[in-house]
């Protein structure tokens, strides 16, 4: 472990992968090693205290640079271990700059299985996960608030259970990702692909996602309330059940969608591709905002009111119930 504090480059490297193979032929030694390198990537690459934003002298995409390669060989030991031999370990990687790290599934030989990145449960806190290549990594329970993914590759990743609340999500590519009960509240998610996604019963409150693009996304049961999914492309997905109260969908394209049982009160349709049917299967409101067409429809002024009558019936039932239990 010595040689991971050393000035040369390749000694720093030969001790990391030093620590693989101690990890690799004593299981039992997998948590501390692990350990070992979590602390040495949080070191190595902590993030720079935020400074007074000045004209760069040369572009950005210029100036950019990838990983050290201590850092990234830390890294990839740490992401591609075993994970039924961590015990109690997770690793704890909060507030680390890992900006264009290369996470994605590696194959061993021609007929070997691909490997995953494994960071379930992991603290990524604070973490910049920007323009990261993270397909098919497993991040479930993984802690992500306020993570920066912008551009991250996420295709196929798993992220259920991750809080992902307050994350920088613009232009990140999460098709087909898993993302069942994961939170993204306030999530900015501007530009996003979520084609193919798994969103059910995610809460996705105060999400901005304005221009997404979400064919074909399960999204029943999620919650979407003072969402801001202005002129996005939702295509074939299914809202069952979905709360969309006070969301924001004008100009959407809401194709094929399947609302069933959808709250929708507050919901601002205006503008949206959205009909009659998709309407009254859901349970819109007095306080809907609906384009005019839609608005003058018999049948929708006639779901409305049903609705409407519903919401009055379990207003009253609730408020008998409360009076019997304070007697």
């Amino acid at each position: 472990m010595v040689n991971l504090g050393d000035d040369a480059m390749d000694v720093r490297l030969g001790g990391i992968y030093a620590l693989q193979r101690i990890m690799e032929d004593s299981p039992r030694d997998q948590p501390t090693v692990a350990n070992v390198l979590t602390a040495y990537v949080r070191t190595h690459a902590m993030k720079a205290p935020a400074k007074k934003a000045t004209r760069p002298s040369v572009p950005p995409a210029q100036s950019a640079s990838p990983l050290p390669a201590d850092v990234f060989a830390a890294l990839t030991v740490l992401s591609f271990r075993d994970p039924s031999l961590d015990g109690a370990f997770t690793p704890d990687l909060r507030g680390t700059q890992l900006s264009r790290a290369e996470l994605a599934p590696v194959v061993s030989g021609s007929d070997a299985a691909p490997r995953y990145a494994q960071l379930t449960g992991a603290n990524l806190t604070g973490a910049d996960l920007a323009d990261a290549n993270l397909t098919a990594a497993k991040l479930g329970g993984a802690s992500l608030y306020g993570a920066d993914l912008t551009g991250a590759i996420l295709t196929r990743a798993n992220l259920s259970d991750a809080n992902l609340d307050g994350a920088n999500l613009r232009s990140a590519d999460l098709e087909k990702a898993k993302l069942v009960e994961t939170t993204l509240v306030g999530a900015q998610m501007t530009n996003a692909n979520l084609t193919g996604a798994d969103l059910r019963d995610a809460n996705l409150t105060y999400a901005h996602m304005p221009g997404s693009l979400a064919r074909n996304v399960n999204l029943a049961g999620a919650a979407l309330g003072e969402a801001d999914l202005r002129s996005s492309v939702m295509v074939n997905c299914t809202l069952t059940h979905a709360s969309l109260w006070a969301t924001d969908l004008r100009g959407a394209n809401l194709t094929y969608v399947t609302m069933t049982g959808a709250d929708l009160q507050e919901a601002d349709l205006r503008g949206a591709k959205v009909t009659v049917q998709q309407i009254i299967s859901a349970n819109p409101t007095a306080k809907t905002k609906l384009s005019p067409g839609l608005a003058k429809s018999p049948a929708v002024i006639a779901r409305i009111a049903e609705v409407e009558k519903q919401r009055a019936q379990r207003r009253l039932a609730d408020a008998e119930s409360k009076a019997l239990s304070e007697r």
